[in-house]
């Protein structure tokens, strides 16, 4: 894709010489107005902005500068004629300017110049995604050292305590090792979520030809405890001519993260459990429908349920990271996930991915 430059000049002959100029290597926009000008910058946000200072109802130096405070990693050039210091000092001043081009031009220089300009803004822009990607790693970290020191430190510390119960009761041992395995079961989930999720961040995207029968088998005896398969009802409707190319790791790691999902959430003694699994494909992109009838979700957590550690309330059985795990998994895979959920009634999950290529598996 190539770079966009507005150009700013009430004078068009100015303006068609520029876009012939420079067409064959840039995206040239052109403006005979800074009212104009403003407009296309919202619009086409571009890498660079060319304005000349003499242009009716404001001046060039005042248009860089609205530019600036809007669009700052805009790359703003002032055109100007050779006797008009007083706006070039302005500018300076001001800071809303990257160069300053006299007229006529030289077009070698000029070309040089658009050259250095898309190259600064293609930084500037590089620069502020690693910064807003850092910030965001940093805040996962914070909420990664508390949620740690809760989430582990809390069932070592029941386990400690039915210890000490045990001793002081040892005919209810049995009852108390009971306890003692879900404490243990529930650190172990939490600590397999943190490795899931830095192997996510870590390893790279392998293509390979998924049976999404087996997929899903495995997914459901691992994902829903033993004692409780017997009480839903698990249909599964697959598209018999779909062939799916995809990471087989990482698409485990959805599917089991949302059966899992469905499964700690039915209603405490709820019969009819159902939980329904559909899969579709237009070739390019294949669907996946989990809906199950279980608690549902109100509205009002809709919006948080992907957030690192969001609970939905204080005594909810997940971990906080499932579904953040999912969201994050999915944009490695260049895919989609929305929710529709009423509360008491059923949970909806709805899961894009773009369908691979038998040339992407590797030997």
């Amino acid at each position: 894709m190539k770079p966009k430059i507005i150009y700013v000049d009430d004078e068009w002959p100015n303006l068609n010489a520029f876009k012939a100029m420079f067409r064959h290597d840039y995206d040239v926009i052109l403006a005979d107005s800074a009212e104009l000008a403003l407009s296309l910058v919202q619009q086409h946000k571009p890498s660079v902005l060319l304005a000349d200072q003499r242009l009716p109802n404001m001046t060039g130096v005042e248009l860089l500068e609205l530019v600036q405070a809007t669009h700052p990693n805009t790359v703003r050039i002032l055109v100007t004629g050779y006797d008009e210091n007083r706006p070039l000092i302005d500018a300076i001043n001001k800071g809303s300017i990257f160069y300053y081009l006299q007229k006529p031009w030289n077009n070698h220089q000029l070309s040089a110049l658009l050259l250095r300009a898309s190259q600064h803004s293609y930084n500037q822009n590089l620069i502020q995604n690693q910064n807003t990607e850092l910030l965001k790693l940093v805040d996962e970290l914070e909420r990664f050292v508390y949620s740690i020191s809760h989430d582990i430190r809390a069932p070592l510390m029941s386990v400690l305590g039915l210890i000490q119960i045990t001793r002081l009761e040892p005919e209810a041992a049995p009852r108390y090792l009971d306890y003692m395995e879900q404490s243990v079961h529930k650190l172990d989930t939490f600590i397999r979520s943190v490795i899931d999720h830095y192997k996510n961040l870590r390893t790279e995207n392998t293509v390979r030809l998924i049976d999404l029968k087996a997929l899903f088998a495995l997914v459901i005896e691992t994902q829903i405890p033993q004692t409780m398969r017997p009480e839903v009802n698990i249909t599964l409707d697959i598209d018999p001519t779909l062939n799916l190319y995809s990471d087989e790791f990482r698409l485990n790691l959805v599917l089991g993260n949302l059966v899992n999902n469905a499964a700690k959430y039915y209603a405490t003694n709820q019969p009819n459990k159902q939980l329904d699994i559909k899969v579709t494909s237009d070739g390019n992109l294949v669907t996946f429908v989990i809906e199950d009838n279980g608690r549902g979700i109100a509205d009002k957590h809709l919006g948080s349920i992907f957030n690192i550690f969001y609970r939905i309330a204080a005594d909810n059985a997940g971990s906080g990271l499932g579904l953040y795990l999912v969201k994050e998994t999915l944009n490695k895979m260049d895919g989609t996930i929305n929710v529709a959920s009423v509360l008491g009634q059923y949970t909806r999950f709805t899961i894009t991915i773009p369908n691979g290529h038998e040339s992407q598996v590797r030997g």
